[in-house]
């Protein structure tokens, strides 16, 4: 579509319809000539209803992230996948959301009336935890997978929303990553061939250094931190 400049107006009224599975947005984000929050932004804000919108979101956060194919120097979206993340998931209240109202004229009786969608800007805790770690814990691990994955990007959702996670096995993950990026430059098996690895591990351990993270993710950072200095 940027070759010529337009979106064909049939595909632009069904979201991409089946050639852009619906989630015409992303796609529009992934091809666009000028990559910024504020063109992106631009994207979200010409919907007129959430739908589409809904659907980029699984697919960046939930489909796409699950394939090992990308996990080349390119990734899925060249890098653009921060900027996706910060453009469809702009808040860290679950609550928040954007209304999308559009007219509607039933076929049959000619009767008008308005229709009201509604757009989380946020994503429940259980699926912050868990996009969130899917997208730093294996590289850290030592699985490569997309240098970008999206739910890395999810990092202050989640030490936002930490205390509103109940899930055992996300609570659980997210002490075995600290464990790992607080012993990474003396445990022998860290993945230091994995870039991305080393960079995800050095940018959180330094922030937990600065006490840069919510009082509730920096009690157990120090709780995981305590144990290891009982050893």
């Amino acid at each position: 579509m940027y070759f010529y400049g337009r979106i064909d107006p049939d595909i632009e009224k069904k979201s991409g319809g089946d050639f852009f599975a619906w989630a015409l947005p992303l796609f529009i984000c992934w091809y666009h000539p000028e990559p910024s929050l504020e063109n992106f932004q631009a994207v979200f804000n010409s919907q007129s209803h959430a739908s589409p919108l809904v659907k980029s979101r699984n697919y960046l956060l939930e489909t796409f992230p699950s394939a090992d194919k990308f996990d080349t120097d390119y990734g899925m979206f060249g890098g653009r996948e921060e900027l996706m993340v910060k453009t469809l998931v702009p808040s860290v209240d679950p609550n928040e959301e954007k209304l999308f109202s559009n007219k509607h004229v039933n076929r049959l009786t000619g009767e008008k009336k308005i229709l009201t969608t509604k757009f989380p800007l946020c994503l429940p805790p259980i699926l912050v935890a868990r996009y969130c770690l899917n997208g730093i814990l294996p590289h850290i691990g030592g699985f490569r997978k997309n240098p970008y994955a999206p739910g890395q990007y999810l990092w202050d959702h989640l030490c936002a929303l930490i205390e509103a996670v109940t899930d055992e096995s996300s609570l659980k993950r997210l002490r075995e990553l600290v464990v790992k990026v607080l012993t990474y430059e003396s445990d022998a098996n860290f993945p230091v061939d994995n870039p991305t690895a080393v960079r995800l591990a050095r940018q959180l351990k330094e922030r937990y250094d600065n006490r840069d993270f919510s009082e509730a993710m920096l009690i157990v950072w120090d709780e995981e931190n305590a144990k290891l200095g009982a050893v």
